[in-house]
Formats: C-alpha cells, sequence, structure tokens
C-alpha cells in the first residue's frame, strides 16, 4: 500500500527524499539502489554520499516555502543534476543525518 506522503502535491514519482531513503535503506541488499526517478522520466544515478547529503540539505531549510522550493527543484532531472554536482553539495558535513551549520541556502 502506497503512503499518501511519498507522493508532493503534483509529483508523477514518489519525492526525492523518498527515493534517496530507499537509496540509503538498501545499502544491506545484495544489489543496493542506486538511481531515481524524476517527474519528467529520467533516471539519474545517485551515490549513497550523495543521497544522506540531499536528505540532509532537504531537512536543513527554516521556512517550508524554501523546502518546498528545493523539492520542486529536484522532482525534475535538470534540478536534481544541478544540485547533484553542485559545488555546495560537496562542501555539506552531515552528522547524524543533519547539516553541521546553522545555515539554510536558501534564507
Amino acid at each position: 500500500m502506497v503512503k499518501i506522503d511519498e507522493f508532493g502535491p503534483g509529483y508523477k514519482q514518489k519525492k526525492m527524499f523518498i527515493q534517496f531513503s530507499k537509496i540509503e535503506d538498501s545499502q544491506e541488499n545484495p544489489i543496493p539502489l542506486d538511481t531515481v526517478k524524476t517527474d519528467d522520466g529520467e533516471i539519474v544515478k545517485v551515490t549513497l554520499e550523495q543521497a544522506i547529503k540531499m536528505k540532509a540539505l532537504e531537512r536543513s531549510f527554516r521556512k517550508p516555502a524554501d523546502k518546498i522550493k528545493f523539492s520542486d527543484k529536484i522532482q525534475y532531472a535538470k534540478g536534481l543534476q544541478q544540485w547533484l554536482n553542485s559545488p555546495i553539495l560537496s562542501i555539506i558535513e552531515v552528522d547524524d543525518g543533519d547539516v553541521i551549520g546553522n545555515s539554510s541556502i536558501y534564507s
């Protein structure tokens, strides 16, 4: 049974946060997941490190509007690729699933 909150408003695929979690959760499987599916139908390769950092980044937003803006952008291949290849992602440090530091990238 599909949980209602797995799909964002107007999203065709599961929210990236959910897909990143599935990558993280699958690491003990014989063949761990390493891709997500965007709303424009693209299959995008995502490493475990990227998935963990992207989840932490999404949780770091203080304002709901900022979180929605970020979520909407990464739901599509172009926006997701921009974030996965962003220098910001490479400098993020994550501790216990949270971004270390106090600042949101939008506010």
